[in-house]
């Protein structure tokens, strides 16, 4: 076993071997990322290049929106016209898509995708216009004596 104390790997750097012992005497190194992070590293997981990072490449690359371009393509009643920008609380992509109807609306690349939103809502409103037309009235009769 080689001595990795010095040796950079990816985005850490190696300090020193570790104090820490795995639960079955496995050997760490103290490291340090290039964000600034410490960490105790499996010595194993350095020399086989499992570990590049202290875990925050996988944050840089779950904060970035991987997703197919949905321009132009047609959702119901829904023509996308761009991606507007990232709902950073879901992580998800918005679009700004252009309704039948000539309204504008901003919807989630994975509600278009699942077929959840088809239209800016108009079409929900006339749904539910039709249901109230389509009921007939039930007769008022006063309470009898």
């Amino acid at each position: 076993m080689s001595d990795l104390s010095g040796k950079v790997i990816g985005r850490i750097t190696v300090l020193k071997k570790s104090e820490r012992k795995g639960v079955h005497g496995e050997v760490y190194y103290d490291c340090i990322c290039k964000c600034g992070n410490t960490k105790a590293i499996r010595y194993s997981t350095l020399i086989a290049g499992k570990t590049i990072s202290c875990g925050c490449l996988k944050d840089i690359a779950n904060s970035v929106v991987k997703t197919k371009d949905l321009t132009n393509q047609r959702f119901g009643r829904l023509k996308v016209l761009e991606q507007q920008a990232t709902d950073t609380g879901r992580g998800k992509a918005l679009w700004r898509c252009q309704c039948d109807c000539g309204e504008t609306t901003i919807v989630r690349g994975d509600c278009l995708n699942r077929g959840v939103t088809k239209s800016c809502g108009c079409l929900r409103r006339e749904e539910a216009r039709t249901r109230r037309v389509g009921k007939k009235k039930k007769p008022h009769h006063p309470p009898s004596k």
